[in-house]
């Protein structure tokens, strides 16, 4: 993950001449141990912007620092910015994509009665070898749970025509189903439809 970023604003104290105040070593070396404090500090925060990504870090320190506008030792300043970018080491992914991974190989070792439910929960976690090399390995811990699968076409055709309270009253009957909301459009309707295909089913 590149462009880590931070900003120091700091008065000169150290040097001084006739003429006024001068850059010296220390105000130097005090500006490169601030601006590395301050990366260090806001690699998770900048991160975590990232809504679209996720990033596992291999290592917590940012590195090959840059400093922008890095005044030289002796200048005549009172006062000067300095800006400084690195990168840090990091696996970056798309959630999107590691889900859907885990429900295909999941997917291959439950039975053909059973689906995987889609509020699972996953966690990573790095190889012992994570920070010396190029290629990682990482173990995925997964928290999930398994569900009867529905035959939706079964089930359409056991409501059609059958009012609210009717319908309501088959869904509850199946074992698999916790709870069912039934709507039905326009409003003035007291059945649902006799075509399959104006029926509607989603499972949460």
């Amino acid at each position: 993950f590149q462009s880590i970023y931070a900003t120091l604003e700091t008065p000169i104290t150290n040097g001084s001449s006739g003429d006024g105040t001068i850059v010296t070593d220390a105000d130097i070396t005090n500006a490169r141990l601030s601006l590395q404090k301050q990366l260090n500090s806001v690699i998770g925060e900048q991160l975590s912007q990232r809504e679209d990504k996720k990033a596992i870090l291999k290592q917590n320190t940012v590195r090959d620092i840059q400093y922008i506008d890095l005044p030289q030792v002796g200048e005549s300043r009172r006062s000067f910015t300095v800006k400084a970018s690195g990168n840090v080491p990091s696996i970056v992914y798309a959630e999107e994509h590691l889900n859907t991974l885990i429900t295909e190989l999941l997917s291959r070792q439950i039975l053909s009665s059973q689906e995987l439910r889609s509020d699972f929960s996953a966690e990573i976690t790095l190889g012992a070898d994570a920070l010396t090399t190029d290629i990682i390995k990482a173990r995925v811990y997964v928290n999930y749970q398994l569900q009867e699968k529905l035959d939706i076409d079964q089930i359409k055709q056991s409501l059609r025509l059958k009012t609210i309270n009717q319908s309501k009253q088959y869904l509850e009957e199946l074992k698999t189903i916790k709870e069912a909301n039934l709507t039905i459009n326009p409003g003035f309707l007291t059945i649902l439809p006799f075509r399959l295909s104006n029926i509607n089913i989603t499972i949460n």
